[in-house]
This record gives structure tokens, sequence and C-alpha cells, in this order.
């Protein structure tokens, strides 16, 4: 490593987990058949959030990478569609998302677009 502080820690932050644990981790002991469960006094399942927040990484990166980027409408655009869906697991929805799947799900997609597409 550099012997600039600031430069360390940017990298530490960039390859390492300084601030929060991985997605792995977080949802290693998640159960299953929770997944698609919503909890008392919430309008999202847990897959309605992970999907709002692969949505919303999309956004930035699309933000990022093309100049021309219209981000999607606020804050409707962030958010998959209410009704119920049906997601094996959180890993299997994290595995979707990492493996290079193109962002098909808003809501104004239909349910057979929420699968992994290429």
């Amino acid at each position: 490593m550099t012997s600039h502080p600031l430069r360390n820690q940017l990298i530490r932050l960039l390859e390492a987990d300084d601030a929060h644990m991985r997605f792995e981790e977080a949802v290693a002991d998640f159960p299953d058949d929770a997944i698609n469960a919503r909890p008392p006094n919430v309008g999202y399942t847990p897959w309605h959030l992970v999907e709002h927040l692969r949505i919303t990484q999309w956004d930035i990166l699309e933000y990022v990478r093309n100049p021309a980027w219209v981000s999607p409408d606020w804050p409707i655009g962030y958010w998959p569609d209410p009704s119920p869906h049906r997601s094996p697991t959180l890993r299997a929805t994290h595995s979707c998302a990492r493996s290079g799947s193109s962002a098909t799900t808003t809501r104004t997609t239909s349910a057979s677009s929420r699968s992994c597409a290429r």
C-alpha cells in the first residue's frame, strides 16, 4: 500500500468490508420461506426491498456510465411492482443480480420478465 493515509483508507473502503457486512453474510440465515412474506404493517416483502436496492444501484451505474441517462421517476421507478412475487430465496435473487443479468424488473414489466435475463 502507499504511504498516504487517505489513499489507504479509500483502498480499504473499495476492497474490504469496513462499513458493512457483505450481502451474502446478511442473508445467510434468512429463512427462505420468508422472502415473499410481508411483515405486519409493511407494504413490501424482503424480495421487494432487495429488488429496490438492485434497481437503485443499477440507476446509479447507468447515471455514471451514460451521460444521456434519464433516471426513473421517483419514487415509483425505484420499486418493483407491489403485487406478490415468488422468488425462491434472497440468495438466488442476489445471484441473479450479480450474474450480470439486465435490470428488467420495474412496476411496468410483467411478472414473466422478473427472472434473470441476459
